[in-house]
């Protein structure tokens, strides 16, 4: 937690202990380069937190619009109905996004983040599509944490807050799109290494055969050759 800035206590931070003690960051300084760029504190987690029960209530709203701006792209309809279906997507992404507000920041929430963007990977939805529907999101999520009265950051802090949350979130995803890339990239690769050893094996066995064939042929010819001679003499 010691790359965390100390944030001047000019909001109110009249959030209970309980939620306080829930916060966890660990194992993940290899962020913290990127924390401190968007200058993500233990501050704005403990904020994340408390918004926590608001997602959990408008999860169905929140997810439906997610998906239903995805289908509404055709090619990403049919990508999406012919390798799964829209009800176990909701499902899996509506229960990430709820942990995703437990204000937690580790090695297995940074891995169930990157998971999500691997099966949207897979599905075949690009960066694009991916990062508006998340600002839809964003957007959607600001207006019911507005309405919510026990929620202690102000507007300006919630919309600092999620922009935050938010930023960090699509840069894990778009570091896990990436990754996929380049091993995608590296698997055809090996695949025409192969096939390419596979011909050049096959082609080599086959110049053998021939080569085999040729000697038997003119070992042959010799032997037929010498009967003769022998025949004359």
């Amino acid at each position: 937690m010691l790359f965390f800035k100390q944030k001047k206590q000019e909001e109110n931070t009249a959030l209970d202990a309980e939620t306080r003690q829930k916060i966890v960051v660990t194992d993940i300084e290899y962020l913290e380069d990127q924390l401190d760029l968007i200058d993500l504190t233990e501050q704005d987690l403990i904020h994340i937190r408390s918004f926590q029960p608001t997602i959990q209530t408008f999860i169905d709203e929140i997810i439906n619009i997610f998906y239903d701006r995805l289908m509404k792209i055709d090619d990403l309809k049919q990508i999406i109905e012919t390798k799964t279906t829209v009800e176990k997507l909701k499902k899996v992404v509506g229960n990430y996004l709820v942990l995703m507000f437990d204000g937690n920041l580790n090695k297995e929430i940074i891995e169930k983040k990157r998971h999500i963007a691997k099966i949207h990977f897979n599905l075949g939805v690009e960066p694009k599509w991916y990062m508006g529907t998340f600002q839809q999101i964003q957007t959607v999520i600001y207006k019911k944490l507005l309405q919510e009265p026990n929620i202690t950051a102000s507007p300006e802090q919630i919309a600092v807050i999620l922009a935050k949350f938010v930023n960090l979130e699509l840069q894990i995803v778009l570091e896990e799109y990436e990754y996929q890339n380049r091993l995608l990239i590296e698997q055809r690769a090996n695949a025409v290494k192969q096939e390419l050893k596979d011909k050049i094996s096959f082609i080599t066995t086959k110049f053998l055969q021939l080569t085999q064939k040729s000697t038997d042929n003119m070992q042959a010819v010799q032997q037929t050759t010498e009967q003769l001679n022998e025949t004359i003499r």
